[in-house]
């Protein structure tokens, strides 16, 4: 299995850090105005290409690797909330969509986390 580097998520969270400081300082907001200001107007990527970036080069997500993949979103700032409420199957088509679905390209860092709750709605 691929190793994650997590020496790279922290460059990019440092990088992240610095535009939004960068772009506070210029001009004139708060840092959590800054931030938003960067994140919508990142470019877009995947998940899947940010898990790359760190090392973790998925094609398809599996029953064997969704744990792998998890842990690889948790490294780039991103929890799946309700995992146990899915079975394993299911798990992996949702996690396979959420690393494929397009979205600006945004490491997050502790000021900044994605959640994503993949609890199934109750019928």
């Amino acid at each position: 299995m691929n190793k994650i580097d997590l020496s790279i998520v922290d460059k990019k969270v440092a990088e992240r850090k610095n535009r939004i400081s960068t772009y506070a300082q210029s001009a004139k907001v708060p840092s959590y105005v800054a931030a938003m200001y960067i994140d919508e107007n990142a470019p877009l990527t995947t998940n899947k290409a940010m898990l790359k970036e760190i090392g973790l080069d998925i094609n398809v997500v599996t029953e064997d690797n969704v744990s792998m993949v998890i842990v690889g979103l948790e490294a780039i700032n991103i929890k799946l909330i309700g995992t146990e409420s899915v079975n394993k199957p299911r798990l992996a088509r949702v996690v396979n969509d959420i690393i494929n679905e397009e979205v600006p390209e945004c490491w997050g860092g502790p000021d900044m986390q994605e959640f994503i709750d993949i609890t199934p709605d109750e019928v």
